[in-house]
């Protein structure tokens, strides 16, 4: 499951504004916690993977994603699972699975910010050519025939020509930085303080 397409790392495009508690802060650090009634509710259902090895699920993933994003720098950052008493012994795989599932979003979109931006490059160069060959049709016209209506068709032609250059020239500037954050906040996510806790302990902060 882990060489799964890019198009599968799953992520909210959009932020669905939520209320929320304030998060606690224990010793300085920002807590986010995680209930789960069982693992299930943690991994992809499908995956049929060792524990250390499954993949998160949709539902489980936007969580985290969403939260850290929103995390201010004031503070450092410890994620809480909650895990049922039943499955602590398996919180060493739990704290394994997140950081590996993060871990390989962060490579998958890298891997997507490169195509997008060879993808661009290609878009540009194949743009310029049609350009190059759209302004010279549109030259030859004005010096062939000196009526209005081919004035206005070349001076169109020559607007439709430089149009075809903002999809590419957009792709290079803009459409890859996104992609360039979410990296960022992956390898973060990767990197976190992570720890599992029985639900019977209750949250640290209590």
């Amino acid at each position: 499951m882990q060489a799964k397409r890019l198009a599968e790392v799953r992520k909210p495009t959009v932020a669905v504004p939520r209320e929320r508690s304030p998060r606690a802060i224990v010793d300085g650090i920002e807590i986010v916690e995680l209930r789960v009634r069982t693992l299930d509710e943690l991994f992809h259902p499908l995956d049929p993977s060792p524990i250390a090895r499954r993949d998160l699920s949709e539902t489980a993933a936007d969580y985290l994603y969403t939260e850290l994003r929103d995390v201010s720098g004031d503070f450092g950052v410890r994620v809480v699972v909650h895990l049922p008493d039943a499955e602590m012994a398996h919180a060493d795989a739990v704290v394994a699975a997140i950081r590996r599932h993060f871990a390989w979003s962060a490579v998958a979109t890298r891997q997507a910010m490169h195509r997008l931006r060879r993808l661009g490059l290609l878009s540009l160069a194949i743009g310029l050519l049609a350009v190059a060959g759209l302004i010279g049709v549109a030259q030859l016209l004005v010096r062939s025939y000196e009526r209005t209506f081919v004035s206005t068709l070349a001076e169109s032609i020559t607007i439709i020509a430089w149009v075809i250059l903002w999809r590419p020239v957009e792709v290079l500037l803009f459409d890859w930085w996104p992609l360039r954050t979410d990296i960022a906040l992956y390898e973060r996510l990767a990197a976190l303080d992570i720890e599992c806790r029985a639900a019977s302990q209750g949250s640290p902060a209590a």
